[in-house]
């Protein structure tokens, strides 16, 4: 009798668990999303001076004052990705070629986009220096909120004395 109940329930799980198996693979299949994201970049002060942030694009586009300890946005970004968001650093600063950080004495610094300027000009960093904003890597990415789908994050470009310091 045992041995028949068990001829039984193995004909039945011939049937049903090729049906759960199924099931299973087509509700985690129809879990995936297409993400969104949210992206913010800006740029803080931690030198010990206040700063000018001269904005170019052939000339002069536009300036931001950045008092000590605080920062300014350069960009927002939102959407639908698959990816991370990590390449919208430089969408919000791409409009421009150069920006200059100008200290309250007259000293300046000039970051160029993309491109290394040659010459003798000690008071600039090219674009592959480990200071130049508009290289990527020079921000600090902060994962503010990750769930299923969906990725907030900030990047952060930090001035430092080290800026303040390469300035001429």
């Amino acid at each position: 009798m045992l041995s028949q109940e068990i001829t039984n329930y193995v004909s039945i799980m011939k049937y049903i668990l090729p049906i759960v198996v199924a099931g299973f693979l087509l509700g985690i299949l129809s879990c995936r999303c297409e993400g969104t994201f949210f992206s913010a970049s800006y740029i803080e002060n931690k030198s010990n001076q206040e700063a000018s942030l001269l904005f170019y694009k052939g000339s002069l586009s536009q300036e931001k004052k950045l008092a000590i300890g605080d920062s300014i946005q350069l960009d927002e970004r939102k959407g639908r990705t698959k990816g991370t968001g990590a390449d919208l650093i430089n969408v919000g600063l791409s409009n421009y070629d150069s920006i200059i950080v100008e200290f309250p004495d007259g000293r300046k610094l000039i970051h160029y986009y993309r491109v290394n300027k040659p010459g003798s000009n000690s008071n600039t960093f090219n674009y592959t220096d480990k200071r130049n904003v508009f290289n990527p890597a020079n921000f600090k990415m902060y994962v503010l909120s990750e769930k299923r789908c969906y990725l907030e994050t900030l990047y952060m470009y930090t001035l430092t004395n080290e800026d303040y310091a390469a300035s001429r």
